[in-house]
């Protein structure tokens, strides 16, 4: 549902098992340098846990839903039913051609206690503009019952990315 609310500036293209998906970002046609697209806000009885990057070399954890700008990793736990959550990651990428990287932040004001998240891309240099960003992010979810599932959910995850990773690397060499 977050994501059915930015089509406009989204294209979704599932992994290779399925479970998951990469997240492809479009400006609407401008070349922009660095550009934000809305995904939507999340639940308000959920549970975050996040990497965001602090300084230039350092990252730190978040929790208790908050989302800081420069997030990098993103877990996030919904009740489902009475005994199961839904676990959500999602992990901000560096675009296929290595141009640009992305990041997560919350967009709401400072006293809505809803998260908007947000998707941040930007290439760093204000030469280098696209209007499509590939595979920006990739997300994946499950349900369980299990907590310690949201441990499998990140692996598929990484190993999804390393995939995508190689076959365009054997592609274009």
């Amino acid at each position: 549902d977050t994501l059915r609310r930015s089509a406009e500036a989204t294209r979704i293209e599932a992994d290779a098992d399925g479970n998951g998906a990469f997240l492809h970002f479009q400006t609407g046609g401008r070349d922009l340098a660095r550009f934000d697209v809305a995904l939507g806000k999340l639940p308000e009885n959920i549970r975050t846990i996040g990497l965001s990057r602090i300084k230039r070399w350092w990252m730190a954890p978040s929790f208790n839903n908050t989302v800081p700008v420069e997030t990098q990793f993103l877990l996030i736990e919904i009740p489902y039913s009475i005994k199961r959550k839904l676990y959500v990651v999602f992990l901000p990428l560096i675009s296929e051609d290595g141009t640009f990287r992305c990041t997560l932040w919350n967009a709401a004001k400072r006293n809505d206690k809803q998260i908007r998240l947000r998707a941040r891309c930007e290439s760093g240099d204000k030469n280098i503009r696209r209007s499509e960003v590939r595979s920006a992010m990739w997300i994946g979810g499950l349900i369980a019952n299990d907590p310690s599932a949201c441990h499998d959910l990140i692996e598929r995850g990484i190993k999804e990315v390393a995939l995508l990773r190689k076959k365009r690397i054997d592609f274009d060499h």
